[in-house]
């Protein structure tokens, strides 16, 4: 598909689809997914994939690319020091066992499935990171973000992505120190 008619059939399906998720009181970053979901390769394939269209795919990836950044920024700029000091110790709780869980649940199920130690390690520290940006996507369409709960929710998912990122790049350079994070993590799960 053209570049310039998939950016914009992309953004219309999302925002139909979320309207649609928001009507039947599902989070609207729901819709965004499913639409994805739905055009990308996995489905449909109107969307390019990387080997059905290298530089179709390419441009949407910088696009998603920027649009993640403009994302975490805005967090970034709303996140008050001041409403996180008084829940530091509850979120980064939550943002241990956030990470511990799923760390350990990949790595033993790694292992079960008969995938080397090294790769288990390595698929359970790509399972540690949330996405703060569907977390505070649904804290703010239920308006919670400025809550108590949201605060430490937000400040542990925070927390979480910072903490994981540090350990997989840790677990990735004892893996194979030659590779690039994204060829390690798609070595590990290919």
């Amino acid at each position: 598909m053209n570049p310039h008619l998939m950016i914009p059939f992309s953004l219309i399906s999302a925002k139909l689809l979320e309207q649609i998720m928001s009507r039947i009181r599902f989070p609207a970053v729901v819709g965004a997914i499913l639409a994805g979901f739905i055009l990308g390769p996995a489905l449909l394939g109107v969307i390019p994939s990387e080997t059905s269209d290298p530089q179709g795919y390419e441009i949407l990836r910088e696009l998603a690319y920027i649009g993640l950044c403009v994302l975490l920024f805005r967090i970034g700029l709303e996140t008050q020091l001041t409403e996180f000091l008084p829940v530091w110790r509850s979120a980064t709780g939550f943002a241990v066992a956030g990470m511990a869980f799923p760390f350990v649940l990949g790595w033993l199920l790694s292992l079960l499935w008969g995938w080397p130690h090294q790769r288990a390690i390595f698929v359970g520290a790509t399972l540690t990171a949330t996405s703060i940006g569907v977390t505070e996507s649904v804290l703010s369409e239920l308006r919670a973000e400025k809550s108590r709960e949201g605060v430490i929710i937000i400040g542990a998912a925070v927390l979480d992505d910072v903490l994981a990122l540090i350990l997989l790049s840790i677990i990735a350079s004892f893996v194979t120190p030659a590779l690039s994070v994204t060829e390690q993590i798609l070595r590990a799960t290919g």
